[in-house]
Protein backbone atom coordinates (compact mmCIF):
# COMPACT_ATOMS: atom_id res chain seq x y z
CA UNK A 1 0.00 0.00 0.00
CA UNK A 2 3.31 2.53 0.57
CA UNK A 3 3.79 1.75 -3.00
CA UNK A 4 0.00 3.13 -4.14
CA UNK A 5 0.36 5.90 -1.97
CA UNK A 6 3.61 6.57 -3.78
CA UNK A 7 2.91 6.36 -7.19
CA UNK A 8 -0.55 7.32 -7.01
CA UNK A 9 -0.81 11.03 -8.49
CA UNK A 10 -4.36 11.59 -8.66
CA UNK A 11 -7.03 9.46 -7.70
CA UNK A 12 -5.89 7.80 -4.80
CA UNK A 13 -8.60 6.91 -3.49
CA UNK A 14 -9.48 5.12 -6.53
CA UNK A 15 -5.90 3.53 -6.58
CA UNK A 16 -6.71 2.47 -2.93
CA UNK A 17 -9.72 0.67 -3.55
CA UNK A 18 -8.04 -1.21 -6.77
CA UNK A 19 -4.69 -2.18 -5.15
CA UNK A 20 -7.52 -3.57 -2.61
CA UNK A 21 -9.32 -5.45 -4.89
CA UNK A 22 -6.59 -6.78 -6.87
CA UNK A 23 -4.58 -7.94 -3.87
CA UNK A 24 -7.78 -10.02 -2.68
CA UNK A 25 -7.46 -11.95 -6.25
CA UNK A 26 -3.75 -12.41 -6.32
CA UNK A 27 -3.77 -13.76 -2.65
CA UNK A 28 -7.23 -15.44 -3.98
CA UNK A 29 -5.23 -17.67 -6.73
CA UNK A 30 -1.44 -18.10 -4.65
CA UNK A 31 0.03 -15.84 -6.80
CA UNK A 32 1.90 -13.39 -4.27
CA UNK A 33 5.02 -15.23 -4.42
CA UNK A 34 5.12 -14.96 -7.98
CA UNK A 35 4.66 -11.43 -7.77
CA UNK A 36 7.32 -10.49 -4.99
CA UNK A 37 10.04 -13.02 -7.00
CA UNK A 38 9.06 -10.79 -10.45
CA UNK A 39 9.71 -7.69 -8.37
CA UNK A 40 13.06 -8.85 -6.65
CA UNK A 41 13.75 -9.80 -10.13
CA UNK A 42 12.93 -6.21 -12.10
CA UNK A 43 13.47 -3.49 -9.67
CA UNK A 44 16.96 -5.19 -7.78
CA UNK A 45 18.64 -5.60 -11.14
CA UNK A 46 18.39 -2.32 -12.53
CA UNK A 47 20.66 -0.40 -10.71
CA UNK A 48 23.45 -1.20 -13.43
CA UNK A 49 21.35 -3.43 -16.27
CA UNK A 50 19.40 -2.39 -18.68
CA UNK A 51 16.01 -3.22 -19.48
CA UNK A 52 12.45 -3.26 -20.90
CA UNK A 53 9.90 -3.22 -17.93
CA UNK A 54 7.34 -6.04 -18.53
CA UNK A 55 4.26 -4.59 -20.82
CA UNK A 56 1.79 -7.32 -20.73
CA UNK A 57 1.66 -6.30 -16.48
CA UNK A 58 0.36 -2.60 -17.63
CA UNK A 59 -3.42 -4.22 -16.39
CA UNK A 60 -1.85 -4.57 -12.62
CA UNK A 61 -2.14 -1.63 -10.47
CA UNK A 62 -0.34 -4.25 -7.95
CA UNK A 63 2.53 -4.51 -10.76
CA UNK A 64 2.72 -0.49 -11.39
CA UNK A 65 2.95 -0.02 -7.10
CA UNK A 66 5.68 -2.63 -6.91
CA UNK A 67 7.68 -0.65 -10.14
CA UNK A 68 7.47 -3.42 -11.97
CA UNK A 69 5.99 -1.60 -14.93
CA UNK A 70 5.79 2.01 -15.28
CA UNK A 71 2.27 1.98 -17.02
CA UNK A 72 -0.51 3.17 -14.79
CA UNK A 73 -3.91 0.91 -15.79
CA UNK A 74 -5.96 3.57 -13.98
CA UNK A 75 -4.20 6.84 -16.01
CA UNK A 76 -4.96 4.05 -19.02
CA UNK A 77 -7.95 2.45 -18.49
CA UNK A 78 -6.66 -1.01 -18.72
CA UNK A 79 -8.81 -4.09 -17.39
CA UNK A 80 -7.34 -6.07 -14.44
CA UNK A 81 -9.14 -9.27 -15.40
CA UNK A 82 -7.04 -9.91 -18.44
CA UNK A 83 -3.95 -10.05 -16.73
CA UNK A 84 -5.93 -12.46 -13.79
CA UNK A 85 -8.54 -13.72 -13.29
CA UNK A 86 -10.39 -16.44 -10.65
CA UNK A 87 -12.27 -17.69 -13.69
CA UNK A 88 -9.19 -18.38 -15.63
CA UNK A 89 -6.92 -21.25 -14.70
CA UNK A 90 -3.67 -19.78 -16.29
CA UNK A 91 -1.23 -18.17 -14.79
CA UNK A 92 0.14 -15.21 -15.12
CA UNK A 93 2.79 -13.99 -17.31
CA UNK A 94 5.84 -12.19 -16.60
CA UNK A 95 8.11 -11.28 -19.67
CA UNK A 96 11.61 -9.01 -18.64
CA UNK A 97 13.99 -8.15 -21.52
CA UNK A 98 17.45 -7.02 -20.72
CA UNK A 99 20.27 -6.70 -23.00
CA UNK A 100 21.66 -9.63 -24.76
CA UNK A 101 24.96 -8.78 -23.32
CA UNK A 102 23.27 -8.89 -19.53
CA UNK A 103 21.12 -11.97 -19.90
CA UNK A 104 24.05 -14.18 -18.14
CA UNK A 105 24.35 -11.90 -15.18
CA UNK A 106 20.73 -11.59 -14.32
CA UNK A 107 20.46 -15.65 -14.43
CA UNK A 108 23.34 -15.77 -12.46
CA UNK A 109 21.91 -13.10 -10.11
CA UNK A 110 18.37 -15.34 -9.75
CA UNK A 111 20.36 -18.74 -9.00
CA UNK A 112 22.50 -17.21 -6.18
CA UNK A 113 19.80 -15.28 -4.70
CA UNK A 114 17.69 -18.69 -4.35
CA UNK A 115 19.69 -21.30 -4.51
CA UNK A 116 20.81 -24.04 -7.08
CA UNK A 117 18.99 -26.27 -5.27
CA UNK A 118 15.86 -24.31 -5.97
CA UNK A 119 16.18 -22.95 -9.55
CA UNK A 120 16.52 -24.22 -13.02
CA UNK A 121 16.06 -23.76 -16.25
CA UNK A 122 13.17 -24.78 -18.54
CA UNK A 123 13.36 -27.06 -21.16
CA UNK A 124 12.42 -27.27 -24.51
CA UNK A 125 12.76 -31.42 -26.32
CA UNK A 126 13.99 -31.44 -30.02
CA UNK A 127 12.33 -34.45 -31.36
CA UNK A 128 13.22 -36.86 -34.36
CA UNK A 129 12.07 -35.10 -37.79
CA UNK A 130 12.99 -35.31 -41.09
CA UNK A 131 16.88 -36.61 -42.29
CA UNK A 132 17.67 -36.04 -38.45
CA UNK A 133 15.80 -39.34 -38.30
CA UNK A 134 17.72 -41.23 -41.11
CA UNK A 135 21.10 -39.78 -39.44
CA UNK A 136 20.77 -41.07 -36.07
CA UNK A 137 19.00 -44.12 -37.09
CA UNK A 138 21.89 -44.97 -39.34
CA UNK A 139 24.36 -44.06 -36.93
CA UNK A 140 22.73 -46.82 -34.64
CA UNK A 141 23.01 -49.35 -37.40
CA UNK A 142 26.88 -48.62 -38.13
CA UNK A 143 26.40 -47.61 -41.81
CA UNK A 144 29.20 -45.36 -43.15
CA UNK A 145 28.46 -41.69 -43.34
CA UNK A 146 28.81 -42.00 -47.19
CA UNK A 147 25.93 -44.11 -47.26
CA UNK A 148 23.72 -42.39 -44.66
CA UNK A 149 24.45 -39.21 -47.02
CA UNK A 150 23.45 -41.09 -50.26
CA UNK A 151 20.13 -42.57 -48.00
CA UNK A 152 19.32 -38.46 -47.17
CA UNK A 153 20.34 -37.06 -50.10
CA UNK A 154 18.62 -39.49 -52.75
CA UNK A 155 15.54 -41.28 -50.57
CA UNK A 156 14.28 -42.65 -54.04
CA UNK A 157 16.87 -44.53 -55.42
CA UNK A 158 16.77 -47.56 -53.52
CA UNK A 159 18.88 -49.39 -55.78
CA UNK A 160 21.81 -46.68 -54.25
CA UNK A 161 20.72 -47.52 -50.96
CA UNK A 162 22.57 -49.24 -48.20
CA UNK A 163 20.64 -53.12 -47.76
CA UNK A 164 19.78 -51.51 -44.17
CA UNK A 165 18.10 -48.40 -45.53
CA UNK A 166 14.44 -50.58 -45.23
CA UNK A 167 15.12 -50.50 -41.94
CA UNK A 168 16.13 -47.06 -41.21
CA UNK A 169 12.88 -45.87 -43.16
CA UNK A 170 10.75 -48.62 -40.96
CA UNK A 171 11.67 -46.95 -37.55
CA UNK A 172 11.89 -44.22 -38.39
CA UNK A 173 8.66 -43.65 -38.91
CA UNK A 174 8.18 -45.43 -35.24
CA UNK A 175 10.14 -42.58 -33.89
CA UNK A 176 9.10 -39.49 -35.97
CA UNK A 177 8.23 -36.81 -33.16
CA UNK A 178 9.92 -38.49 -30.09
CA UNK A 179 12.08 -36.73 -28.07
CA UNK A 180 15.74 -36.66 -28.99
CA UNK A 181 17.50 -34.67 -26.57
CA UNK A 182 17.12 -31.41 -24.19
CA UNK A 183 17.57 -27.92 -25.21
CA UNK A 184 17.48 -24.71 -23.22
CA UNK A 185 14.18 -22.82 -23.38
CA UNK A 186 14.59 -19.14 -24.56
CA UNK A 187 14.32 -17.78 -21.10
CA UNK A 188 12.18 -19.52 -19.03
CA UNK A 189 13.52 -19.63 -14.89
CA UNK A 190 11.75 -21.78 -12.63
CA UNK A 191 12.12 -21.29 -8.79
CA UNK A 192 10.60 -23.72 -6.36
CA UNK A 193 10.08 -23.95 -2.75
CA UNK A 194 11.44 -27.48 -1.93
CA UNK A 195 14.41 -28.53 -4.16
CA UNK A 196 13.91 -29.04 -7.86
CA UNK A 197 15.26 -32.70 -7.08
CA UNK A 198 12.58 -33.79 -5.09
CA UNK A 199 10.51 -33.73 -8.30
CA UNK A 200 13.00 -33.89 -11.61
CA UNK A 201 16.58 -34.86 -12.27
CA UNK A 202 18.55 -32.10 -13.33
CA UNK A 203 20.94 -31.67 -16.89
CA UNK A 204 24.07 -29.60 -16.63
CA UNK A 205 24.64 -27.26 -19.66
CA UNK A 206 27.74 -25.80 -20.97
CA UNK A 207 27.07 -22.17 -19.30
CA UNK A 208 26.91 -23.80 -15.97
CA UNK A 209 22.99 -23.69 -15.26
CA UNK A 210 21.13 -26.65 -15.13
CA UNK A 211 18.17 -27.43 -16.51
CA UNK A 212 14.69 -29.74 -15.41
CA UNK A 213 13.37 -32.43 -17.50
CA UNK A 214 10.88 -31.18 -18.67
CA UNK A 215 9.03 -28.64 -20.84
CA UNK A 216 6.79 -25.47 -20.41
CA UNK A 217 3.40 -27.62 -20.95
CA UNK A 218 5.11 -30.21 -17.94
CA UNK A 219 5.67 -27.26 -15.65
CA UNK A 220 2.27 -26.18 -15.78
CA UNK A 221 0.96 -29.48 -15.14
CA UNK A 222 3.16 -29.51 -11.97
CA UNK A 223 1.28 -26.11 -11.22
CA UNK A 224 5.42 -24.16 -11.79
CA UNK A 225 5.14 -20.63 -12.80
CA UNK A 226 7.62 -19.82 -14.87
CA UNK A 227 10.09 -16.31 -15.22
CA UNK A 228 10.87 -15.25 -18.88
CA UNK A 229 14.06 -13.23 -18.32
CA UNK A 230 14.85 -12.71 -22.08
CA UNK A 231 17.52 -10.76 -24.09
CA UNK A 232 17.01 -8.12 -27.08
CA UNK A 233 20.02 -7.36 -28.55
CA UNK A 234 18.07 -3.57 -29.55
CA UNK A 235 18.60 -2.57 -25.75
CA UNK A 236 22.18 -3.82 -26.23
CA UNK A 237 22.81 -1.09 -28.97
CA UNK A 238 20.57 1.53 -26.90
CA UNK A 239 23.36 0.96 -24.14
CA UNK A 240 26.24 1.21 -26.67
CA UNK A 241 24.98 4.54 -28.04
CA UNK A 242 24.45 5.68 -24.00
CA UNK A 243 28.50 5.11 -23.73
CA UNK A 244 29.40 6.86 -26.49
CA UNK A 245 27.35 9.68 -25.74
CA UNK A 246 29.23 9.81 -22.72
CA UNK A 247 32.53 9.13 -24.10
CA UNK A 248 32.17 11.84 -26.78
CA UNK A 249 29.79 14.34 -25.50
CA UNK A 250 30.46 13.85 -21.54
CA UNK A 251 26.96 13.60 -20.81
CA UNK A 252 24.90 10.60 -18.94
CA UNK A 253 22.24 9.94 -20.25
CA UNK A 254 19.58 8.11 -18.00
CA UNK A 255 17.01 6.04 -20.37
CA UNK A 256 15.46 3.52 -17.48
CA UNK A 257 12.32 6.61 -18.01
CA UNK A 258 10.51 6.19 -14.64
CA UNK A 259 6.64 7.23 -14.54
CA UNK A 260 6.90 9.31 -11.38
CA UNK A 261 10.11 11.34 -13.22
CA UNK A 262 7.69 11.90 -16.80
CA UNK A 263 7.42 15.55 -17.90
CA UNK A 264 4.50 17.77 -16.03
CA UNK A 265 1.12 17.62 -17.68
CA UNK A 266 1.09 21.00 -18.88
CA UNK A 267 4.46 20.74 -20.54
CA UNK A 268 4.44 20.99 -24.57
CA UNK A 269 5.02 17.31 -25.31
CA UNK A 270 6.95 18.30 -28.71
CA UNK A 271 8.73 15.70 -28.39
CA UNK A 272 6.18 12.90 -27.89
CA UNK A 273 3.85 14.36 -30.84
CA UNK A 274 6.82 13.74 -33.10
CA UNK A 275 7.38 9.93 -32.38
CA UNK A 276 3.75 9.49 -32.87
CA UNK A 277 3.90 10.99 -36.49
CA UNK A 278 6.49 8.85 -37.15
CA UNK A 279 4.03 5.66 -36.55
CA UNK A 280 1.06 8.06 -38.17
CA UNK A 281 3.32 8.03 -41.48
CA UNK A 282 4.72 4.72 -41.17
CA UNK A 283 8.30 6.02 -41.27
CA UNK A 284 8.87 3.74 -38.68
CA UNK A 285 7.04 0.83 -39.29
CA UNK A 286 9.52 -1.43 -38.64
CA UNK A 287 9.68 -0.97 -35.10
CA UNK A 288 8.50 -3.72 -32.12
CA UNK A 289 5.26 -4.78 -33.33
CA UNK A 290 4.93 -2.16 -35.91
CA UNK A 291 4.81 -3.99 -39.40
CA UNK A 292 1.08 -5.47 -38.72
CA UNK A 293 -1.33 -3.17 -40.36
CA UNK A 294 -4.05 -3.97 -37.32
CA UNK A 295 -1.17 -2.54 -34.98
CA UNK A 296 -0.73 0.91 -37.08
CA UNK A 297 -4.30 1.20 -37.36
CA UNK A 298 -4.84 1.00 -33.42
CA UNK A 299 -1.70 3.74 -33.45
CA UNK A 300 -4.12 5.97 -35.59
CA UNK A 301 -7.46 5.73 -33.74
CA UNK A 302 -5.35 6.24 -29.91
CA UNK A 303 -4.07 9.51 -30.80
CA UNK A 304 -4.95 10.87 -28.27
CA UNK A 305 -2.71 8.41 -25.65
CA UNK A 306 0.19 9.82 -27.39
CA UNK A 307 0.76 13.10 -24.95
CA UNK A 308 3.58 10.44 -23.07
CA UNK A 309 5.57 7.47 -23.48
CA UNK A 310 3.28 5.65 -21.19
CA UNK A 311 0.45 5.76 -24.04
CA UNK A 312 3.21 3.96 -26.60
CA UNK A 313 3.28 1.15 -23.94
CA UNK A 314 -0.20 1.02 -23.06
CA UNK A 315 -1.11 0.86 -27.20
CA UNK A 316 1.48 -1.92 -27.79
CA UNK A 317 -0.05 -4.21 -24.55
CA UNK A 318 -3.62 -3.23 -25.81
CA UNK A 319 -2.24 -4.95 -29.33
Amino acid sequence: MSGCKRRAETNTKKATERTLRELKVIQQMGFCAYFLITWDIVVCTLGGLLSRRPWVEANSIVAYNLDITDVDPLELDLYFERFINPHRSSPPDFDIDFSWNNRDDVTDYIFKRYGKEHTALLATYNTFKGKSIIRELGKVLGLPKADIDTIVDEPMAVDKHHPFARHIFKYGKMIEKFPNYLSIHAGGVLISERPLNYHTALLMMPKGFPIVHFDMYGAEDLEYHKYDVLSQRGLGHIKDAVDLVKQNQGKAINVQCRTDQRRPQSESPTSFRALYQLFLYRVACHAWSAPQVEMRQLYTSRRRQFDHTSGCSAVGHDA
